[in-house]
């Protein structure tokens, strides 16, 4: 014999619960970040002393990272839909959910990884002007080892005169 049992829908936290619960879900996403920042920083640091090991080591760290962080972010985007918004609510707009009385705590919060997505994306313009600058470094190294200091310039000879009076994609005279 079998009982049909319903279950009840999971009941929605209290706002106070869901609040408290969205500030550690921003926490945790600027520890993520942080702790990305200073994998970034081990990498230039990798290159700087031309250490591969160590920058496939971070490399690696860094993507547990950003798997790690990306988790956070669902988790987040979750939490967003339980307030009654859409999954990809702006961080700005977390604050002003609450009609400009948020709680402190959040705003805290919200302001702590904003803060922190910055850095991160003065950082990563950083990492890009190293690793530009190391690859152009290791061409030219490439190059002089190969005994070609400049790589060639393509030169394009000036075209004949077109035939008077009409259009010619092809000279067929020379």
């Amino acid at each position: 014999m079998t009982a049909l049992h319903t279950v009840a829908p999971a009941k929605a936290p209290a706002m106070s619960q869901l609040v408290a619960m969205l500030v550690a879900a921003l926490d945790t996403e600027a520890r993520l970040v942080t702790k990305l920042l200073d994998v970034m920083k081990r990498q230039r640091a990798a290159v700087a002393r031309g250490d591969v090991e160590a920058l496939e080591a971070e490399n690696g760290a860094a993507h547990r990272v950003l798997t790690t962080l990306g988790e956070a972010k669902r988790y987040r985007s979750t939490l967003n839909e339980q307030l009654g918004e859409s999954a990809d609510l702006r961080l700005s707009a977390i604050a002003e959910w609450f009609g400009g009385a948020a709680p402190t705590a959040l705003e805290a919060a919200v302001l702590q990884l904003a803060h922190v997505a910055r850095v991160l994306d003065d950082e990563l313009l950083v990492n890009q002007q190293v690793l530009r600058a190391v690859s152009a470094s290791t061409d030219r190294e490439v190059r002089m080892l190969l005994g070609a200091v400049a790589a060639p310039a393509i030169q394009y000879q000036a075209s004949p005169e077109p035939c008077a009076g009409r259009s010619v994609l092809v000279d067929r005279k020379g």
